[in-house]
């Protein structure tokens, strides 16, 4: 009796799936109903036909993205470019979509439209932005503690960015190794990415990212309990602050100073309790 109302209720939620063509699927997303429909698109067309319907609702979207919202309509016209072959206008805004997702935390989809922008640039030959997409997959696999693959796709930009001369990217490849590192407790590692990036960034003038890299310098100076070492970069950091006005990083860094300083002051309080308990 069990399996015959199981059979019916099978029957009656097949019947009523092929009784509307479409179904609504998250974000704002639709598909075809019934699963012979699904199976159907899936695997029936042509790949020129896929490519041609794909590259049409792109032309559709960006014609009528007027009268939808903005971040639907990207997110659509993203998608049936690069799925239309589109490589040269698909580029730029996956890459741009992964990188806003990544500033709101959804890992995963930045992830995936950063793969898009990635293989645009591969199927386009444009290594700058080869770089570029690489440089973003190794942010966002660092956020989510991919730890190897991130310093995979580091590496890999950082090849690109050698070969083509690009020093300032070059540095900001070789600060965000260095980041993984001292993540990881590699930190004599760490430090050495970071000195080849100082190194780069003050020998193309950019002071900004010098005081970046100083303070996190500092940093690991500071996690490895060389405080005096610590100490002398997180100055070198704010007094390029002081000097390029940047207020909100200065405030930071005389935080840090202050909240060193009370560390130095607290271990030398206990060395000299040990010393004289010792005694």
């Amino acid at each position: 009796m069990l399996k015959k109302e199981e059979h019916e209720i099978a029957r009656l939620h097949d019947e009523l799936n092929q009784s509307v063509v479409f179904r609504r699927l998250e974000k704002e997303s639709y598909d075809f109903a019934h699963p012979s429909l699904r199976e159907y698109r899936r695997k029936e067309l042509p790949e020129s036909v896929t490519i041609g319907l794909h590259a049409q609702a792109a032309r559709c979207f960006d014609a009528l993205k007027d009268r939808f919202p903005e971040w639907f309509v990207d997110l659509a016209l993203a998608e049936h470019l690069f799925f239309g072959q589109e490589y040269e206008k698909a580029l730029e805004l996956n890459l741009r979509l992964g990188d806003r997702l990544y500033d709101l935390f959804d890992y995963n989809v930045a992830l995936q439209l950063t793969e898009r922008a990635k293989t645009c640039a591969e199927k386009t030959n444009n290594k700058r932005m080869l770089a570029v997409t690489l440089h973003q997959k190794g942010l966002i696999l660092q956020s989510i503690f991919g730890f190897l693959d991130s310093l995979d796709a580091y590496n890999q930009s950082l090849a690109i960015e050698r070969e083509i001369g690009d020093r300032a990217a070059e540095a900001r490849t070789l600060h965000q190794i260095g980041m993984v590192y001292q993540l990881t407790n590699r930190f004599e590692n760490a430090l050495d990415y970071y000195n080849q990036s100082l190194a780069i960034k003050r020998e193309i003038g950019n002071r900004a990212a010098e005081a970046t890299t100083l303070h996190q310098i500092g940093r690991v100076y500071e996690e490895t309990n060389r405080f005096e070492n610590a100490l002398d970069y997180y100055n070198q950091s704010m007094a390029i602050e002081r000097e390029t006005g940047n207020k909100p990083g200065e405030v930071v860094s005389l935080r840090t100073i202050k909240a060193l300083k009370e560390k130095m002051r607290e271990k030398k309080k206990n060395e000299k309790l040990f010393r004289k308990h010792i005694c």
